[in-house]
C-alpha cells in the first residue's frame, strides 16, 4: 500500500510474507486458545482404553517419509501391549509434536539425524520416550523447557522455528491424564522426551 512492492514480482514477494506470517500469526492464537481451555480444564478428554503401542507404531507410520524427506532415521522399540485410560487422539497429539520437534532439530546432524521411539511398561506406568541425537538443550533452558513461550537463542524450539507453546500444551495434556512429561538432555549428544501415564489393568 505504501508504494515499497512497485512492481509484480516486489507485489507477489510481499503477498507471500503476508501469507506466511498470517499463518503463524492464526496458529499462535489457535494454540493460546487451546492451551487457555486446557488449562481451565474446558477440553472435554475422552476416556477409553488405549494401547499406547498402536499410538507409538501409528506414529512411526506417519512421520516415516518426513523423515526420509529430511535424511533421518526414524526407528520404534515398543512393547506388544502398553495399556493406559484416555483420549487418543490428544496423546497422539502429545506423541506427533514430540516426533515432530525431534526430527526438527536432528535433521542437521552431520553424520544423519536419528529419532527413536521406545515404549514399555514399568510397574504402574507406561513409559513412552521420543529421543533425538541433535544438539541438544543446555541444562540451564532444560527446566523452564516447558514453560509458554520460553525461547532463547540455542534452545530446541527457536531452532525449530516454533512460538514456543507445543511443549506446554504436551504437558498440560499428559498431566490431565494423571501422567508426567519430563526432559532429559546433553549438548552434542541429543535430547530425551519421557511421558508417564499410569497403567490400565482391567
Amino acid at each position: 500500500l505504501d508504494g515499497t512492492a512497485s512492481d509484480a514480482l516486489a507485489q507477489e514477494r510481499a503477498a507471500v510474507i503476508i501469507h506466511e506470517e498470517a499463518g503463524r500469526m492464526r496458529r499462535l492464537v489457535d494454540e493460546l486458545l487451546e492451551l487457555a481451555r486446557l488449562e481451565s480444564g474446558q477440553v472435554p478428554l475422552a476416556r477409553e482404553p488405549v494401547d499406547m503401542a498402536d499410538l507409538l507404531r501409528d506414529c512411526a507410520a506417519r512421520f516415516t517419509a518426513v523423515a526420509e524427506k529430511a535424511g533421518s532415521s526414524l526407528e520404534l522399540h515398543a512393547s506388544s501391549t502398553l495399556p493406559v485410560m484416555g483420549d487418543r487422539d490428544r496423546l497422539s497429539q502429545v506423541l506427533g509434536n514430540l516426533v515432530d520437534n525431534a526430527l526438527k532439530h536432528s535433521r542437521d546432524v552431520r553424520d544423519g539425524g536419528r529419532v527413536i521411539l521406545d515404549g514399555e511398561c514399568l510397574e504402574e506406568w507406561v513409559s513412552c520416550s521420543v529421543t533425538d541425537n541433535g544438539p541438544g538443550v543446555p541444562a540451564e533452558e532444560l527446566a523452564r523447557i516447558f514453560e509458554r513461550f520460553y525461547q532463547v537463542e540455542k534452545s530446541r524450539v527457536r531452532r525449530g522455528g516454533g512460538a514456543g507453546l507445543g511443549l506446554a500444551i504436551a504437558r498440560e495434556i499428559v498431566e490431565a491424564h494423571g501422567g508426567r512429561i519430563v526432559a532429559e538432555s546433553v549438548e552434542g549428544l541429543g535430547t530425551r522426551f519421557t511421558m508417564e501415564l499410569p497403567v490400565h489393568r482391567v
